[in-house]
């Protein structure tokens, strides 16, 4: 019986969001809790990927009034594990807009080549010190 590569690929990876350039078993472990101990109090998580991680940093690290702009799954709009970086982005931004593909299947309604998910486009304005919503 010939076996499936990318199921074993994925069955032998201890932490995929990890696995890359063929890490192995003890780097994903540390660079896992290293993402912990750096993200430790903050609305992203581990259940919503690390594209949550990185929409937090860019949140922490846009200037006040600067405007940042991602890519994310679409999950990021209403995914229950994402609810903490939504309030995130309505407590601190003036302006946000969401874009997305209105397609039938995730291939189709995605902004990138090689994702296979359905994604959309955030976009924020980081409000200002002194700016109030």
């Amino acid at each position: 019986m010939a076996s499936d590569s990318t199921h074993e690929q994925t069955v032998n990876v201890p932490i995929p969001a990890y696995a890359a350039f063929e890490t192995d078993a003890t780097a994903q472990r540390m660079m896992s809790a290293n993402v912990k101990a750096l993200t430790q109090g903050a609305p992203s998580n581990d259940y919503a990927g690390l594209a949550s991680h990185f929409a937090e940093l860019a949140q922490r690290k846009v200037r006040p009034a600067g405007t940042v702009a991602m890519v994310l799954p679409l999950s990021a709009l209403s995914g229950g594990s994402w609810g903490a970086v939504r309030k995130q982005w309505a407590d601190g931004c003036d302006e946000t807009v969401a874009v997305t593909i209105a397609q039938p299947d995730d291939l189709q309604s995605s902004f990138s080549a090689d994702t296979g998910m359905s994604e959309c486009l955030f976009i924020g304005s980081k409000k200002r010190h002194d700016a109030q919503r």
